[in-house]
């Protein structure tokens, strides 16, 4: 007989999945996007993974591995899965998503929210990486208190970019308290109590 395994068993999911033309796949169960070597797109594949792991299978073979987080919705890139023209413009800016979520994170929580969801704005997220810079860049004129305030605002929107940020920001709205909406009184003269109909 062999020993007992140290590591307890970890029982996996399994999903077919087709990889979109933006070099990723969707797991649908926690809305993230894991990305794949660039020329599998079109391609179906194999994704087994637990609570830790996600590894993506062509014909048996694997092909990626990412790390599985619970974080909100969000794109997990490596550099190596782009196709060059995309790994040029980000070598070029030195810009990658997990760098502008972790700039975004020393704003504040709700700034992080608001970069996530511009990166997600469009099919190809390294489009919308100069919105990201731009409302990164606002810190030095306005200061990341500002900046974390006018992105909680926005973020009770229903639509989140650079423009309504720094639209936000020049009017000064993020300095407004925001007041809770009052709620009807239920005691008026023209409300009768239960002891009317007795």
């Amino acid at each position: 007989m062999i020993p007992v395994p140290q590591a307890a068993f970890v029982m996996k999911n399994k999903v077919t999945l087709k990889v979109q033309r933006n070099y990723h796949v969707q797991l649908s169960e926690d809305h993230h996007y894991y990305s794949v070597p660039y020329i599998h797109v079109g391609q179906k594949v194999d994704v087994l993974y637990d609570q830790r792991t996600i590894e993506i299978y062509l014909n048996h073979k694997r092909i990626a591995i990412h790390h599985r987080t619970g974080q909100g919705s969000c794109y997990h890139t490596q550099g190596e899965h782009m196709p060059p023209n995309h790994q040029h413009v980000a070598s070029q800016r030195g810009f990658t998503q997990d760098e502008f979520l972790l700039r975004a994170e020393k704003i504040g929580p709700s700034t992080r929210v608001a970069i996530q969801l511009i990166l997600q704005s469009s099919f190809y997220p390294e489009q919308n990486f100069k919105s990201c810079n731009g409302v990164l860049m606002l810190v030095k004129k306005y200061g990341a208190e500002r900046i974390e305030a006018a992105c909680s605002r926005v973020l009770k929107g229903s639509r989140v970019n650079y423009t309504l940020i720094k639209n936000i920001l020049v009017n000064g709205m993020d300095k407004l308290q925001e007041t809770p909406l009052q709620q009807a009184s239920l005691f008026h003269e023209n409300i009768r109590g239960s002891q009317h109909y007795q």
